[in-house]
């Protein structure tokens, strides 16, 4: 039995075997997506109207006074509106610090305070914070400023009173000194007047 082919051919045989072994159940291919592949792109988001608004509202601390009113006017010549648009409104004017726009601010305070968005109910109700701590100190201005005219007006009058009372007492002094002074006598009368 030494078959010098029968080594390799036996090999053969045992390969083939294994080869037709019964396979197991045939797993099922994944269904093919009816979705398009979903993309990923790291870095870039969709442009949320609300980081626009704080961007510009961080930006518009360091604007000057023509600046402010450049952005105030853009917004209200803009047809858009949205929460985004009042809030920037409502810093701008707080801002400008008119007093003609108190009550506009106050308005969209009231607006804006109980907002959804956390963000911008957080942010109102910060400025409202500072806008009622700034209403007190113009309100401790007004006072100081009303007291401190008052008693100028008084120091005025005490000092109208002064000069008129010291002008009486330079007048009482000239009169005096006249009556103190003494007369020079009338010349000797001239025999021709006898």
């Amino acid at each position: 039995m030494n078959h010098p082919r029968l080594f390799p051919c036996l090999v053969l045989a045992l390969v083939l075997s294994g080869c037709a072994q019964p396979q197991s159940p045939a797993t099922p291919e994944p269904a093919v997506s009816e979705r398009p592949p979903l993309v990923i792109i790291r870095g870039v988001r969709p442009a949320d109207p609300a980081d626009e608004a704080f961007r510009d509202l961080s930006q518009y601390h360091g604007f000057s006074e023509a600046m402010l009113i450049r952005e105030l006017a853009k917004l209200e010549n803009s047809s858009v509106t949205s929460p985004y648009i009042d809030l920037r409104r409502l810093v701008l004017l707080w801002l400008l610090g008119h007093p003609e726009s108190a009550p506009r601010i106050e308005v969209l305070v009231n607006q804006l305070i109980h907002h959804p968005d956390p963000r911008i109910a957080a942010t109102v109700s910060l400025l409202n914070r500072a806008i009622a701590g700034q209403r007190r100190s113009n309100e401790r201005t007004a006072q100081l400023e009303a007291k401190l005219e008052s008693k100028l007006a008084e120091a005025q009058r005490r000092n109208e009173q002064l000069t008129a009372k010291i002008q009486a007492l330079k007048a009482l002094e000239k009169d005096l000194q006249s009556r103190s002074e003494p007369k020079p006598e009338p010349a000797a009368a001239s025999p021709s007047q006898r």
